[in-house]
């Protein structure tokens, strides 16, 4: 397997467990720390369209599934020079600051003050789950390579 397979599998890996914390927290907190959806809303709105709730689901399934495995991109780099479990940090607290820091500044989410800290703890929580992940997935994988290859 090469690099980019390898990657977008890593990528996918943290994004489904991501996933499945997201559904713990909507149990614990009542609701995730941002929702998919409404970040498609608000960007899409940002540009002018106007989605309704089942286009904006869709739209929010859609970006998940695709920021997810392009964030597999940091987790193969990370692999690369540092063992897994070090990796996943880097990569969690990268994905973290992006999501505290930028999202907000792009509009897609909420201000980081209208938050609260369990909010800002879920979301911490779900970043390391996925470069933990992500970065252990990409680990196994190059090592089967290793001895495949």
């Amino acid at each position: 397997m090469r690099a980019l397979p390898r990657t977008l599998l890593s990528g996918a890996a943290g994004t489904l467990c991501e996933a499945a914390l997201t559904v713990a927290e909507r149990r614990l907190l009542g609701r995730p720390p941002y929702d998919t959806a409404e970040m498609a809303k608000r960007l899409a709105a940002q540009l002018g369209v106007e989605l309704d709730a089942d286009a904006a689901r869709v739209a929010g399934v859609a970006m998940h599934w695709t920021y997810g495995p392009a964030w597999g991109i940091a987790a193969e780099l990370a692999s690369r020079r540092m063992r897994w479990p070090l990796a996943g940090a880097t990569v969690g607290s990268l994905l973290f600051a992006v999501e505290l820091v930028l999202l907000p500044r792009t509009g897609a989410t909420p201000r980081l003050g209208g938050w609260g800290a369990r909010f800002v703890a879920a979301d911490l929580a779900n970043a390391m789950t996925f470069g933990v992940v992500a970065a252990l997935t990409t680990s196994l994988l190059a090592r089967a390579e290793t001895v495949d290859g």
